[in-house]
């Protein structure tokens, strides 16, 4: 094995895998030890990433293991086992539909597996698409885990509150870092499956974290909407098969044609998993899990899963019937929910619509497929992920400081948590107003879609209403009551310089657009 081989085979294994060991210490650690594993894949993490930002492009297929199993035939069984427990879950859940799509998949994924030839197709790849994915759970996944460490301590010592096992909780979280970054480094389609599905069970582990019955209920919602999703990877993968059109995405890229219906059952899938209607209620659910746990889903993973995959299929869908439905259904989504997200006083619900409406336009621009479609994609992937965490995790703060996620409840928080109000405020103006990069993505859509009148119209009034419930919670946050006295706000040092690092770097960022664009997102525009 080179030198080349044997660099990138550690990168893809230690962002893989790395977080995964972490998790699996983290479950059987005290606290001090589960702050180590957590400050120890928040290191590893941004040392890889920056150390593979000099590899890319590049590709590699692990070679054959013990006694010539290959790892294709071990992600096959794990596969399968998988698919297996979320049978089992829709037995003793009794829950009729997950029971039939965990069985349908089993099915589909057999005839797959039956009908290769050959699995020669590179395991895993990194170029700049797939590396830009990489930095965003490499940095605001790592800075939610860190945040989660004080967050929980806080929670669980709340009167009321059902208890949330800290030992499950990091794994969770830490294995799903490694999960994403399995999702966004594989190349041949089989291994994107496996690691789809895996991000499923995952956001359902996480989201009934709390073990209640409405918790369970919300989880077991997320699971079979996202098995949905899961059987039309599954069905898009038997027409490949049938078809002998390649596993591979960047194949697919390069084929001089490929069918639109398994590129139409792919977006589908990423349809159920970005949360786009009639999908949305699942997301919307999840907010029931404490707060870590809907930064994470909403920010750096999950949706983002479903962001990665329509941007890489953007080129092919461009200028196709499924590229137009596709914007145009993304569009609708954006303008509904952004619509709902002013009547609800439910802060993290207003969050949730408002991710589930810009990834509907975040895909709505990358469904044109045109390089400024592209650019504006990834430019608002990008500024959503930060300033999207950094509200999650402000609203967690809030809900610990005053007991309360009512918007209509948070009037004179500016006098109560000041610095808590202050970021808060800073993290919605980044959503909304210049110079930050949300704007710049929106400016940059708008213009992308302007050739489609129906998805421009319907982004425009997305934007329209979003303007409206950003400046009523602006309003409500900054408002001063004429009370004498200030609370003097305490903010673990861990939560502190999370919040300070997201905001940082959205400004930061916003402000060196420029450059970020040029080294970061052009290669792949």
């Amino acid at each position: 094995m080179g030198v080349k081989a044997l660099t990138v085979g550690l990168l893809t294994g230690g962002l893989v895998m790395g977080p995964v060991a972490m998790g699996v210490l983290a479950l059987f650690s005290r606290r001090g030890m589960r702050l180590a594993a957590v400050l120890v894949t928040v290191g590893v993490l941004a040392y890889l990433t920056a150390v593979s930002y000099h590899q890319i492009p590049f590709t590699y297929a692990p070679p054959e293991i013990i006694a010539g199993l290959s790892w294709h035939t071990i992600i096959a069984v794990t596969d399968f086992a998988l698919l297996a427990y979320f049978l089992y879950i829709g037995i003793i859940l009794r829950s009729p539909g997950t029971v039939v799509l965990a069985v349908l998949q089993v099915v589909a994924l057999s005839y797959v597996e039956m009908s290769l030839e050959n699995t020669e197709t590179p395991a895993f790849a990194m170029d700049s698409l797939s590396f830009l994915f990489t930095l965003l759970v490499a940095f605001v996944g790592s800075l939610i885990v860190i945040y989660a460490v004080p967050y929980l301590d806080r929670y669980n010592s709340l009167p009321g509150e059902t208890k949330v096992r800290p030992q499950t909780f990091f794994f969770y979280l830490l294995a799903f870092l490694g999960v994403m970054n399995g999702l966004v480094l594989s190349d041949n389609l089989l291994w994107v499956f496996f690691f789809w599905e895996t991000t499923t069970l995952f956001s359902f582990l996480l989201i009934n974290s709390t073990r209640t019955a409405l918790a369970g209920k919300n989880a077991l919602r997320a699971l079979w909407m996202n098995l949905l999703g899961g059987l039309a990877f599954a069905m898009a993968l038997v027409f490949c098969a049938v078809a002998g059109v390649p596993l591979s995405l960047r194949a697919l890229l390069v084929a001089e044609s490929i069918p639109l219906f398994p590129l139409a059952l792919l977006i589908l899938a990423a349809f159920t998993k970005a949360a786009q209607m009639p999908f949305q209620s699942w997301l919307v659910g999840a907010m029931v899990a404490p707060t870590p746990v809907s930064a994470l889903l909403h920010s750096s993973t999950m949706v983002k899963a479903a962001v990665y995959l329509v941007i890489r299929l953007a080129p092919m869908v461009s200028g196709t019937t499924v590229g137009l439905l596709t914007a145009v259904a993304a569009s609708f989504t954006f303008a509904i929910t952004a619509g709902l997200a002013i009547s609800q006083p439910n802060a993290k619900k207003v969050l949730a619509y408002s991710t589930i409406g810009n990834m509907g336009m975040i895909i709505s621009a990358a469904a044109m497929g045109t390089p400024l479609a592209i650019a504006a994609a990834l430019v608002l992937t990008v500024f959503h992920a930060v300033s999207k965490a950094l509200l999650f995790l402000a609203v967690g703060n809030i809900e610990l400081g005053i007991g309360t996620k009512n918007i209509e409840e948070m009037e004179g928080l500016l006098r109560k948590m000041p610095l808590t109000c202050l970021i808060t405020v800073f993290g919605m103006v980044s959503m909304l107003l210049p110079p930050f990069g949300v704007l710049v993505g929106k400016w940059l859509a708008i213009e992308a879609v302007a050739r489609e009148p129906v998805v421009l119209l319907l982004v425009i009034f997305g934007s329209a209403f979003s303007v409206v419930f950003w400046a009523k919670w602006i309003g409500r946050l900054t408002s001063i009551t004429y009370r004498s006295g200030t609370w003097r706000e305490s903010m673990p040092v861990l939560a502190a310089i999370t919040l300070v690092g997201l905001l940082a770097t959205t400004i930061l960022a916003s402000v060196g657009l420029a450059p970020l664009f040029k080294n970061l997102l052009a290669p792949f525009v």
